[in-house]
Parts: C-alpha cells; structure tokens; sequence
C-alpha cells in the first residue's frame, strides 16, 4: 500500500511540475474540495455523528467549497507562493546544512505569497514547478526506500536529493513556460457586469 502512495506522489508531483499552471484552477477546485470535506467531516465527527452523515457532510461541504475557490483564486495565488516560499526556505538550509526554522520559514512563505499576487504567472509556475519537483523526488525516494525526511538522509543523500529536485523543479519551469502554459491565462473572475 505504501508504494501504491509512493507512486501516486511521483505521478501527481511529476503531472504538477509539468502541467501546473495549465492545470492551477483545477487543483485549487480540487484543495478547496479535499479541505472542505475535511474539515466538515471532522466537525461531524466531533458533534458525535454516524460516519455515513460525516462522510455525507464532508463531500457536500467539499463540493460547495470547491465551487467557491475559483472566487478565492487570489487566495490561492497567494497559498501557491506562500508554499513554494516554505520549501524554498528548506532547500535553502538543507543547502547550507542548516536546521529550518519555522519562523522565519513561515515570515519566508509570508513575503513570498505577497509578491506572488504581484506576478501570478511567474510565482504559479515556480511554485507548481518545484513542489512538484520535490513530491516526485520524495515519491521516488519512497519508492525505492529511501523515503523519510531530507533531515534524516546522509549529507550525500540530502545532496542527491536537493541537486535532483532543483533540476526537475527548474526543468518544470522551462517546460511550462515553452510549452504546457502556451494560450493558458488565469487571473481572478471578471467583475459582474451591470
């Protein structure tokens, strides 16, 4: 079962790195239906009801949360930029063989989500280009059972693992720019006609 989920990651990662910015509005309906299921089923749970209710909750609530997030686009440019500012931030001191600290990891994630609704494009293809890049390579990893945190790795391994996920993430960003974000413009809804 583990490397069923091993797999699913390298295949997912691979698809985000490649095709993230075509396929950016679709993921955000896809995070905003897995988080609203979530987060309703948990509730239900709580409040004590049967898991067939929980379940029921959790895919209605996903799915109107879902519909909304094209509404939320700018909320997940910013989550975009803001994740690809925290794993930029743990390269980085992977790199340098430092420990991350969440904090300034997070003031990081912080100012990057910021400049992102500044360049939407650029911030979305790196973005979905290096978080890809490292669920393919930590799916890889796990494939070949090596999976674990980059922290836990030799200092040869964490080195494979960081030169591995910034050439494909940097690869991503080649191909999406030449190729798979071709004729593909997002950007928030227009506003309502009157």
């Amino acid at each position: 079962m583990e490397s069923l989920f091993a797999l699913g990651a390298a295949l997912v990662g691979l698809t985000t790195c490649l095709y993230g910015y075509r396929l950016f509005k679709v993921m955000l309906a896809l995070w905003g239906f897995v988080l609203g299921a979530m987060v309703a089923s948990e509730f239900a749970l709580r409040a004590g009801l049967t898991r067939v209710v929980a379940v029921a909750a959790g895919v209605v609530c996903g799915i109107v949360v879902a519909g909304v997030a094209e509404l939320l686009y700018m909320v997940g440019v910013f989550l975009a930029g803001a994740l690809f500012g925290w794993v930029g931030a743990g390269m980085v001191a992977g790199a340098i063989g430092a420990e991350l600290n969440p904090l300034l990891a997070l003031l990081v994630a912080a100012l990057v989500g910021m400049i992102a609704l500044g360049f939407q494009k650029a911030i979305i293809i790196f973005s979905t280009s290096f978080n890809g890049a490292a669920a393919t390579i930590a799916g890889v990893e796990a494939l070949r059972g090596h999976g674990g945190a980059l922290e836990d790795l030799s200092r040869a391994a964490q080195g494979r693992q960081l030169l591995a996920r910034a050439a494909l993430g940097l690869a991503g960003v080649i191909v999406q720019y030449a190729i798979t974000s071709k004729g593909v413009h997002h950007g928030p809804p227009p506003p309502p006609k009157k």
